[in-house]
C-alpha cells in the first residue's frame, strides 16, 4: 500500500476538527494513514484542544501564526505531508465524514490511481445532510458560451454592480430567491448519485491528490485567499492534460462548516463575506479561460 497522508485545515472551528480526526480513527484502515493537520492562526482555544486530542489520536499539527487563507494554510499540512514521505495526499474538510462500513475506501482509490489513465485528482461522491449530492461539480468544462458571459461579467465589472445590488438594494429579495431556489434544487435531485467517470471540476471538501499531481503541482496555488479552488485547480489540471476520476463507490458526508457563520456573525455579513472572496478569485479562474 503506498503511504495516504490526510491533510485537514483548522482555522476557529475546531469541534469539527476534532470530529473528523475522530471519525477517520474508526476506519478499519486507520493504520494505513497519516494524519496532518494545519492550524490556520486560530485566535481561539482552537491549538490547545487539538493538543490534548493527540494524547488520545496521533496526528501531526502544523502551526501558523496568522490566517493565510484556504491555499497557503492547507498547503502547510500537505507540504509537511510530502516531506514525509507519502505519496498520495487526501484532503478533508473538517466538516466531512467518511462513512462507515468502507473497509476498501483506500484500495478503491490506488486502483483507480493505478488502472486509469494521467489520474492527478480522486473524488468520491459526497453528499450534504439533505442527502444532495456535490460531486461532479462540473462533470464537463464550460461550454464557449459559459466561458463569454463570465468574462463579460468580470471584465465590464458586472460583478461589482451585482455586488452592490445584492447587498445594498435588494439584499431581502434576493436571498428569498435564493432560498427558494436552492429548496427547488435540492428535490430535484436528492438522495441521487452521479456514475464513476472523469470529470472537470470535483468539490473540495474531499479530494485526493495523487503521486502524479506531485509531479506538476507542490500542493494547491496560491493566488487565492478563499473560494473557486475547484475550477481553479480544474484549469490548472486541463493544461497539464491531467484528468480528474469520480467514484461513486466511496462515498463521504459533508456537513457544510460554521466556520463562515463564526467569522460573520450574521448572515448578510456571510453573503458580504462569502461575495467578495468569491469575486476576487472569480477573476483568477476567468483569466485562466481560453476559447479552444
Amino acid at each position: 500500500m503506498n503511504m495516504i497522508g490526510v491533510s485537514i485545515l483548522n482555522y476557529l472551528n475546531y469541534e469539527d476538527t476534532i470530529g473528523v480526526i475522530e471519525n477517520l480513527s474508526t476506519q478499519t484502515w486507520f493504520n494505513k494513514i497519516k494524519i496532518y493537520v494545519a492550524d490556520n492562526g486560530s485566535n481561539n482555544e482552537s491549538v490547545a484542544k487539538l493538543k490534548e486530542l493527540q494524547l488520545r489520536v496521533p496526528f501531526t499539527l502544523v502551526e501558523s501564526d496568522t490566517n493565510l487563507g484556504y491555499s497557503k494554510g492547507a498547503n502547510l499540512s500537505i507540504r509537511k505531508a510530502r516531506s514525509d514521505g507519502c505519496e498520495f495526499v487526501m484532503e478533508l474538510d473538517s466538516d466531512a465524514r467518511i462513512l462507515d462500513g468502507q473497509d476498501n475506501f483506500l484500495d478503491i482509490i490506488v486502483n483507480i490511481y493505478n488502472t486509469k489513465e494521467n489520474i492527478a485528482l480522486i473524488t468520491p461522491d459526497i453528499k450534504n445532510l439533505d442527502e444532495v449530492a456535490q460531486n461532479p461539480m462540473n462533470r464537463d468544462e464550460f461550454s464557449f458560451v459559459k466561458k463569454l458571459l463570465l468574462k463579460v461579467f468580470f471584465y465590464f465589472y458586472i460583478d461589482k454592480l451585482y455586488f452592490f445590488i445584492r447587498i445594498h438594494l435588494l439584499y431581502d429579495l434576493i436571498t428569498w430567491y435564493v432560498e427558494k431556489r436552492e429548496e427547488r434544487v435540492k428535490l430535484s435531485v436528492a438522495n441521487t448519485t452521479p456514475e464513476s467517470g472523469y470529470i472537470y471540476a470535483a468539490h473540495g471538501s474531499c479530494q485526493v491528490m495523487t503521486p502524479l499531481y506531485f509531479k506538476h503541482f507542490n500542493g494547491h496555488t496560491e493566488e487565492i485567499f478563499l473560494y473557486c479552488e475547484e475550477y481553479i485547480k480544474a484549469e490548472h489540471l486541463k493544461n497539464k492534460n491531467l484528468k480528474t476520476w469520480y467514484d461513486d463507490r466511496i462515498h463521504v458526508l459533508h456537513k457544510e462548516s460554521k466556520t463562515v457563520e463564526m467569522i460573520t456573525k450574521t448572515h448578510k455579513n456571510k453573503v458580504r463575506f462569502l461575495l467578495e472572496h468569491m469575486i476576487k478569485s472569480g477573476r483568477v479562474f476567468v483569466r485562466m479561460l481560453k476559447f479552444n
